[in-house]
């Protein structure tokens, strides 16, 4: 999904990240770290706030979820009952649209 909408770049940088984390124990110098076994490796990524499930969600959470709430409150009341509500209903639609 993450090619689809962002590209092969993202997914290139997370296949990385992931190698990393699994081979980081065989680099040298300051590349090297004491290693994370896969356990650990899915653990974090799935279930900790580092994961794909903490960060990235709050992000859609405390931002996406705003302009998809207004979009469904501007379909529902109508727009004049919207604009007298909040004088900058233009720029919301704008961004609601794009979301």
């Amino acid at each position: 999904m993450a090619r689809r909408a962002v590209g092969l770049p993202l997914v290139l940088v997370c296949l990385v990240a992931i190698a990393y984390a699994l081979f980081g124990q065989y680099f040298g110098g300051m590349l090297g770290h004491s290693g994370v076994d896969v356990d650990s490796l899915i653990l974090t990524l799935c279930y900790s706030f580092d994961g794909v499930f903490g960060r990235p969600l709050a992000v859609v959470v405390g931002t996406i979820i705003v302009f998809i709430c207004w979009r469904a409150m501007r379909r529902d009341a109508g727009v004049e009952e919207c604009r007298g509500f909040c004088p900058n209903a233009e720029a919301f639609d704008r961004r609601a649209a794009v979301a």
